[in-house]
């Protein structure tokens, strides 16, 4: 319910991770990989144990990630476990099955998963934001905290407002809230007595999921279907082997593709600012803009295919190749994939942008690809 507020690092992170673990479940344990940029630090792995401090940003993925350094900027970390002992100098974004952050976060905490437990000793000194199917508060949080999930459970102090909505919510003995408490949930909330509330407990009803229409729960309008599906129509008529291409690179290079999305939205930014500076490259920064805006709109059909295809890979036509009618007819099935996973609360929202920033590094690596083999004019004498 608060992942559409979780910036695009954290789902960034949250797509190496998955796809790390995708990789060594389709090919086996894959070698681990450590290097260093400027001031900043990426590792990736299977099972991964650090204590290497970095200047400047961090970044870890793996089945289980344990980070125990100091890092002077932000730390991303996805994977199976995580766990957190270090001290991050500003924002903490982090997603795992199973989260333990037990260090200190200088600015603001992101963090979605399965189980997420924020420690006795853990200290943040932003805002905190957590999304899972079982959330406990035992660190001190000086800003505001946001939670959203199954069971949640306060017993920690929290320096401005609280809002929590889950199906159970407990409020410890240890629990201090110097602003307000607004829950949300259709049970009775459980507050200790020993329980400090400075700004008055408001609970409400659970917001209702079911207000929004399934195709909007997908990212998407209906119009906005119509208009992707006919891009595909397009691109199946024009480019008959693009989307495939695509939606291979999807399949078999997941944490390839990512890794290549990655580089391109921190290329693409770093190019657009760079021309921006200047009066001269303000063409080439709106150039760029709606590069990007295009990749974005072929994303979405990418992923909407890339869905179709899975489902009728269980079919009796899965040995054939699809006809055009069939490729578009099955780029609309996804489309009603997509917007099926996107009910699921919190999951289906993490589960969306995995997927997405996977489709966008897989269509940003074939079209390099394609423009790199696309032979040049011949010299003319």
């Amino acid at each position: 319910m608060y992942m559409k507020q979780f910036i695009a690092p954290l789902a960034l992170a949250i797509v190496v991770g998955l796809s790390a673990s995708a990789s060594g479940q389709n090919r086996g344990n894959f070698e681990d990989v450590e290097y260093r940029v400027g001031g900043q630090l990426f590792m990736a792995g299977n099972d991964i144990t650090t204590n290497e401090d970095a200047a400047d940003n961090a970044f870890f993925a793996g089945r289980k990630v344990t980070a125990s350094g100091g890092y002077g900027e932000s730390v991303f970390l996805a994977g199976g476990t995580v766990e957190f002992d270090g001290a991050a100098g500003d924002d903490l974004f982090v997603s795992g099955g199973n989260v333990d952050v037990r260090g200190t976060v200088g600015g603001n905490l992101y963090a979605a998963g399965g189980d997420i437990h924020l420690g006795p000793n853990a200290a943040v000194a932003g805002t905190a934001m957590f999304a899972g199917g079982t959330v406990e508060i035992d660190g001190a949080i000086t800003g505001d905290l946001r939670a959203g999930g199954g069971k949640l459970t306060l017993n920690g102090p929290v320096g401005g407002d609280v809002e929590l909505e889950g199906d159970t919510i407990t409020i410890g003995p240890d629990a201090r809230v110097d602003g307000a408490l607004i829950v949300r949930t259709a049970s009775e909330v459980e507050i200790d007595p020993g329980a400090v509330i400075t700004g008055g407990v408001t609970e409400m009803e659970p917001r209702d999921w079911r207000t929004r229409t399934v195709v909007e729960r997908g990212g998407f309008s209906l119009a906005g279907v119509v208009a992707l599906t006919l891009v595909a129509a397009l691109l199946h008529v024009v480019v008959p082997g693009f989307l495939a291409n695509i939606t291979d690179g999807v399949s078999k290079r997941p944490l390839a593709s990512a890794g290549f999305g990655v580089l391109t939205v921190i290329g693409g930014i770093l190019a657009a600012v760079l021309f921006a500076i200047t009066i001269i490259g303000i063409p080439v920064t709106i150039l760029l803009v709606m590069s990007f805006a295009i990749l974005a709109m072929v994303t979405a059909v990418v992923a909407a295919y890339w869905s179709g295809l899975v489902v009728r890979g269980f079919t009796a036509a899965a040995g054939s190749d699809p006809t055009l009618i069939s490729r578009i007819g099955w780029t609309l099935t996804g489309f009603a994939i997509l917007a099926v996973i996107g009910w699921v609360p919190v999951i289906g929202d993490l589960a969306l942008f995995v997927l997405y920033v996977i489709a966008f590094g897989a269509t940003a690596a074939a079209i390099r690809g394609a423009i790199r083999r696309t032979p040049a004019a011949p010299q003319t004498t």
